[in-house]
């Protein structure tokens, strides 16, 4: 194969095909800064604000107005309810969503769910995708593990413990990944009775 020089007077020369591996470590460094950038600038404010009322029925309309994916379904099972968090709180299913997207490899559907457990309120994050092995479910929420920025799912549990929510992930590998979330009585209030629809 031709070889190519960067400089007439130098040496060393290059393949085409070593170039271009060399523009592509080059290019995943650049998106990996990029992706560390975005993600500082979405979390800086942890902790900053009060904790305010989210209503879940609202927010997940917001994710599904703007999610556009032609294999990939959202479904509901939300009641009305609100929940008492962090402002960051949203970037929680925004994190969920993006994890199912690199990760999940053959995701066809994504669920969220609330269901009364006593006192609490279960707030359940599911997809039928590859799920997530039992020797890591909990080693994916600690700081920098993972193959992104290694920080979503840390930092999420960090958001929901300012108002003592606590996150679990209790899927079956092979048959997709189960967040939940759970809620205590002080910290969820419920609005008119209902379901939204899928």
């Amino acid at each position: 194969m031709e070889k190519v020089g960067f400089l007439s007077e130098s040496p060393d020369f290059w393949t085409l095909s070593e170039i271009l591996e060399i523009i592509k470590k080059e290019q995943n460094a650049a998106d990996a800064i990029t992706r560390n950038i975005e993600f500082t600038r979405n979390y800086q404010d942890i902790g900053v604000k009060s904790p305010v009322w989210h209503d879940l029925v609202r927010q997940y309309n917001d994710i599904r107005s703007t999610f556009h994916h032609p294999s990939i379904t959202l479904h509901s099972d939300l009641e009305h309810v609100e929940v008492y968090a962090d402002p960051l709180f949203p970037l929680i299913c925004q994190n969920l969503i993006d994890n199912s997207l690199r990760h999940g490899e053959h995701v066809k559907n994504i669920r969220f769910k609330s269901i009364e457990k006593g006192e609490d309120l279960i707030l359940e994050y599911c997809d039928d995708g590859i799920g997530i092995p039992d020797s890591e479910k909990e080693k994916i929420f600690e700081r920098g593990y993972g193959k992104n920025t290694g920080m979503g799912l840390f930092l999420s549990r960090e958001i929901l413990a300012i108002t003592n929510l606590v996150m679990q992930e209790t899927g079956t590998f092979g048959k997709g990944v189960k967040f939940i979330i759970i809620i205590p009585k002080d910290s969820y209030r419920f609005q008119e009775s209902g379901i939204i629809p899928e």
